[in-house]
């Protein structure tokens, strides 16, 4: 299992924000979640976790930008436009950008627009974005 420390170096990630006037290209779009909150967990896009019997397992938050062929377990889990997830998900809340294959459980789901979901979703309140995929 891997534990994250605290680096020092982004310890004033807080003091970086976007005004919500700003309209230069610069600004974050919806989902891209940069800079991530200081208690978020990142999969990179260029990060590939593949294997039998695997699961990511997070006691907070976790956005997911790369490759996964593992079950994920996390509180609050963002699957981004880049993401493949192939395995279950479980976890409190559940927003996906990126494609999904395998079963979701969750309190609430959401899907966007971009999301590709390929499985169960089991849920208490679901939302599905115009042009979202679900089989």
């Amino acid at each position: 299992m891997f534990n994250r420390k605290p680096d020092p170096k982004f310890a004033d990630v807080d003091a970086m924000h976007v005004r919500p006037d700003d309209n230069s290209p610069e600004s974050p779009t919806p989902g891209a979640g940069w800079p991530p909150s200081p208690t978020e967990s990142v999969i990179g896009n260029d990060l590939s976790i593949e294997g039998q019997s695997i699961t990511v397992r997070c006691k907070g938050s976790l956005r997911v930008n790369g490759n996964i062929q593992a079950d994920l377990h996390s509180m609050q889990l963002t699957v981004g436009e880049e993401a493949v997830i192939s395995g279950s998900i479980a976890a409190d809340t559940v927003e996906v950008y990126g494609k999904v294959h395998g079963a979701v459980r969750a309190s609430r789901v959401v899907l966007y627009a971009s999301a590709e979901v390929e499985g169960d979703i089991q849920s208490q309140f679901l939302s599905i974005e115009e042009g979202a995929s679900f089989d």
